[in-house]
């Protein structure tokens, strides 16, 4: 082999552990932008990834504001993906614990998936802007794992 095959093998091979511990750097780090925020036909809808597998199916959902608990919906043995949650109807398979108030201002959002989670959704911004994606934060948990899963 000459030296200028030996080099480019030498580079390709460097390449390749670039690119595979990017990807494995990637999986490690999990999705943090999976929670997405939007406002259709005068609604908010929250688009929630992360969802693979039964154990990572939501399971809960609370939306709070300065007043209080303005939603909260549960399931009680989650038995499919719920991607999609349009604030005040309560999708199958889940039970209203608290009935829909007026949404205003900045609202804390809380859910569960294969661990707990929380972000901070400002409607101003969700409606000047359109969808925002936020980074939810994981309420320690010490049994669960910390990052939503990859699907």
């Amino acid at each position: 082999m000459s030296n200028r095959s030996g080099t480019a093998v030498a580079l390709l091979l460097a390449l390749l552990v670039v690119i595979g511990g990017c990807q494995l750097r990637d999986w490690a780090l999990g999705d943090e932008r999976w929670l997405t925020a939007r406002m259709s036909d005068g609604r908010l809808t929250l688009d929630i990834g992360g969802q693979c597998g039964a154990d990572s199916y939501l399971s809960y959902l609370r939306i709070a504001g300065d007043t209080g608990v303005l939603w909260e919906i549960r399931a009680a043995d989650p038995v499919r993906a719920t991607p999609t949650v349009v604030v005040g109807v309560v999708p199958p398979d889940f039970t209203e614990q608290t009935p829909p108030g007026a949404l205003s201002g900045t609202l804390f959002v809380r859910l569960r998936t294969n661990f707990d989670y929380a972000a901070d959704v400002d409607l101003a911004e969700v409606a000047d802007d359109g969808p925002l994606t936020f980074e939810p934060q994981p309420i320690w948990n010490e049994t669960s794992p910390v990052r939503a899963e990859r699907c």
